[in-house]
C-alpha cells in the first residue's frame, strides 16, 4: 500500500523515475538503426558533434532531453535534420535509437555494443 501511495505521489508531482539502464542488446539494436538504417552517424559520428550536435555530454544533458523530446526531434526533424516519419523508421526502431543515445551517455564505462 505504501509503495502504491508513493508511486501515485511521485506521478502527481510530475517527478519522473530514472530510466531503466540500457542493455547491451538494446544499445546494439539502436546502433544498427543509427548507423545503417537511418544514417544518423553521418551527421552525429559515433554520437559526437559533426554536422549535427553531439548526442551526449554536458551540452546535450544541459537541455535535459527526455525520451519524448528525443522522439519528437527524430519524428519531426528540424534544424537541418530530416524527419524520420513512421514510413522511414518504426516506433521500435525509434525506441532503439533512443536507447542507443542513452547508452552513449554511459559509454565511458561500457564496451562497444
Amino acid at each position: 500500500m505504501l509503495l502504491l501511495a508513493s508511486a501515485l505521489f511521485i506521478s502527481a508531482c510530475g517527478v519522473k523515475a530514472a530510466p531503466e539502464p540500457v542493455t547491451n542488446e538494446q544499445a546494439s539494436a539502436g546502433r544498427a538503426v543509427f548507423v545503417e538504417k537511418a544514417g544518423c552517424n553521418r551527421c552525429h559520428p559515433g554520437g559526437e558533434r559533426g554536422l549535427g550536435p553531439a548526442l551526449h555530454g554536458a551540452e546535450f544533458e544541459a537541455k535535459h532531453p527526455t525520451d519524448e523530446t528525443i522522439r519528437r526531434q527524430i519524428r519531426t526533424g528540424g534544424g537541418g535534420m530530416p524527419a524520420f516519419t513512421p514510413d522511414r523508421l518504426t516506433d521500435q526502431q525509434v525506441d532503439d535509437v533512443i536507447a542507443y543515445i542513452r547508452w552513449l551517455g554511459d559509454r565511458p564505462t561500457k564496451p562497444s555494443p
